[in-house]
């Protein structure tokens, strides 16, 4: 019980850090309900936007990677 307790404190711990690493990304989003607004900010942004979170959860999380396996590197798995 002990050990799970101080996993549950690690485990909580790191998620407010990836928290606060994502929420001054959430805060650039323009309001979903604008469509229009939305949908130029995205045209404009959306592609240089989706790499930031991306760096941040493989910064915290060690995933999302872009491996680039080979085609033989997928048949072994």
């Amino acid at each position: 019980m002990k050990w799970r307790h101080q996993y549950g404190a690690y485990y909580h711990g790191n998620n407010r850090e990836l928290e606060r690493s994502l929420r001054p990304l959430q805060n650039q989003l323009p309001d979903p309900k604008n469509q229009k607004a939305y949908k130029q900010w995205w045209l404009s942004n959306g592609q240089a936007w989706t790499e930031q979170p991306r760096s941040v959860t493989i910064s915290h999380r060690n995933i999302g990677h872009d491996w680039q396996f080979t085609d033989s590197q997928k048949d072994r798995s």
